[in-house]
């Protein structure tokens, strides 16, 4: 159920210790949902919960996420991924605290007390950042989020087949967003259409993967300026 082969995620990893290896960075702690799904194919809606990877320079990567989440994370990555660690981490305690104390437990077991461990600092809040510092009394925190963003700017074959598809699946939606409009059809129609056609595609073309969060605004009159309304 990956997004990407196993050669891609590799690759990706590859090239993140690459830098790493140059920043003198010892381990990165990967904390928002975008890099978390670039890395290790697994993505989830917070909604007050944290997910995430630890990455070290030398040894196999970890993914924690939260309890509720049960079997979606090894489904997503699928078989054979590298990050065949994943941690787990239950509601008895906050999502921070819980978050922090299995990155800590894992960074320990991979012998890494001390020394440089990236963070995103763009998605870092003041409340983890202070739990950071608390657990990891040894290391300093450095910034690696724009290096990761950087590392994503070259697109991959693979990457550049699933933006074509997702190109096309645009396109079927705003063909549906022309056909609804009608005279007294109102925008939530029109944008309903939209979504339903683009999400009938996403299963045609991809039958094992989830199909959520698809969007469509439709806005018209005093709305048309607007860049989300509805």
């Amino acid at each position: 159920m990956a997004y990407f082969s196993e050669q891609e995620m590799t690759r990706r990893l590859d090239h993140l210790k690459r830098c790493m290896e140059e920043k003198a960075v010892d381990a990165v702690l990967v904390t928002s949902v975008h890099n978390t799904l670039y890395y290790s194919n697994f993505w989830m809606i917070p909604w007050g919960r944290l997910q995430g990877l630890v990455i070290p320079r030398e040894g196999e990567p970890v993914l924690i996420a939260p309890r509720n989440e049960d079997d979606r994370p090894v489904r997503m990555i699928g078989e054979g991924s590298v990050f065949s660690d994943v941690r787990i981490y239950s509601d008895n305690t906050s999502a921070i605290d819980g978050w922090v104390g299995l990155a800590g437990e894992i960074l320990g077991e991979r012998g890494i007390t001390t020394g440089r461990i990236g963070i995103e600092e763009d998605n870092v809040s003041v409340t983890l950042h202070k739990a950071l510092c608390a657990a990891l009394t040894g290391a300093e925190l450095v910034e690696m989020g724009y290096s990761m963003m950087c590392e994503q700017m070259l697109k991959s074959e693979e990457e550049i087949t699933l933006i074509r598809n997702g190109a096309e699946i645009c396109d079927i939606g705003a063909q549906a967003f022309v056909d609804a409009l009608t005279e007294g059809v109102t925008e939530v129609q029109i944008a309903r259409a939209a979504v339903t056609a683009m999400e009938e595609e996403i299963c045609r073309r991809f039958p094992d993967e989830e199909c959520d969060g698809t969007f469509c605004w439709a806005q018209s009159g005093l709305s048309t300026p607007r860049s989300h309304t509805r």
